[in-house]
């Protein structure tokens, strides 16, 4: 972790103009205090759900910054991650309270939630931030306990390095690597903690530009970190193989959530950027579609040549049906907090 910064353990408990909606962090913190903290549930969560995707009939995408969230030394905000990740939570489903909007999304008590962080060194450090993962844990307990959360990557080891706690125990917030998830299911060929031990997933990856055939490292290339070993040399330069993993049946009928990482991140190989903010949609594809188009404007400020859509992401929707990336069918939400 970053000095001077304590970190609360896990186991303590095309035309770019999109409809968008900005609201200030003054506006939200005078509806939504007690909201955030997830302190009530709320009734009729599913037509809730409903209707907040029958205003446009498009898949909802919210874009939420925060510069208060990160330091230029990338120490997170507790504080502000949970209200990063309230407050996306709403926007998505359009339920005003946690729990409700977790229901809305198909999680209930029964489930058991993995996340699927990203803690790749690459060319600098790059991982998603613990503080944000621990905010999303603390809101999955609206609706589940703590044991019923799974925080995994490829090693546990990527995982301490990250600042994370690691937790094989029977107690708390579990959070591991597949080194320690007792292994491999033979015909998936994917880590247990996916195939027998969730019932539902969230992906967290990091807003990482790679440019070349993959353009970003982002949510279809995130489950790498979910395949045994032997694959890995399958994903390298394989843009195709990493959309069919997330179309293996163990991933693609159990993700509810993406969330991309967007605090600090990269434009261009190399680089690091603070932007500030993540992205959240329960349509991993358009959340994909927009996380490009974030690394594309700072490209474009920074007159460098834009990204054009990955021809696997189209192939995630077209072939595969794991979303959209069409952008007439995307809503773009936009709020600064």
């Amino acid at each position: 972790m970053n000095a001077g910064h304590e970190q609360k353990p896990f186991f303590e408990g095309a035309p770019m103009m999109l409809q968008t909606t900005d609201q200030t962090r003054r506006e939200f913190l005078k509806s939504s205090t007690t909201k955030v903290l997830g302190l009530s549930a709320a009734a009729h969560a599913l037509p809730a759900l409903n209707m907040a995707f029958a205003e446009t009939g498009k898949v909802k995408v919210a874009h939420v910054r925060d510069e208060r969230a990160i330091s230029s030394r990338n120490v997170c905000d507790p504080k502000e991650a949970r209200i990063m990740i309230a407050r996306g939570l709403e926007t998505i489903t359009g339920a005003t309270e946690e729990s409700a909007a977790w229901n809305a999304l198909g999680v209930t008590k029964q489930d058991v939630v993995a996340i699927k962080v990203n803690c790749n060194s690459w060319t600098f450090l790059l991982h998603t931030h613990p503080e944000l993962v621990n905010a999303l844990a603390e809101s999955l307990q609206t609706v589940i306990t703590p044991g019923n959360i799974v925080i995994y990557e490829r090693r546990t080891s990527e995982l301490s390095r990250c600042g994370y706690q690691a937790n094989t125990g029977a107690q708390g917030v579990r959070c591991y690597g597949n080194d320690d998830g007792g292994g491999y299911d033979s015909d998936e060929e994917l880590t247990k903690t996916v195939t027998d031990r969730c019932t539902k997933i969230i992906n967290f990856p990091t807003l990482k530009c790679v440019e070349g055939e993959f353009g970003g490292s982002l949510f279809l290339k995130n489950h790498i970190g979910s395949l045994m070993d032997s694959d890995m040399p399958n994903c390298h330069g394989n843009a195709v193989f990493c959309t069919e993993v997330c179309a293996r049946p163990s991933i693609k009928n159990k993700t509810v959530l993406g969330i991309c990482d967007g605090l600090r991140g990269t434009y261009k190989r190399g680089t690091p950027w603070y932007w500030s903010g993540i992205i959240m949609s329960r349509d991993q594809i358009a959340a994909e579609w927009v996380a490009l188009t974030v690394i594309n404007e700072k490209r474009r400020q920074e007159t460098l040549g834009e990204i054009a859509l990955p021809g696997y992401v189209k192939m995630a929707e077209t072939r595969y049906g794991l979303g959209t990336c069409n952008p007439e069918k995307i809503d773009v939400r936009k709020m600064v907090l």
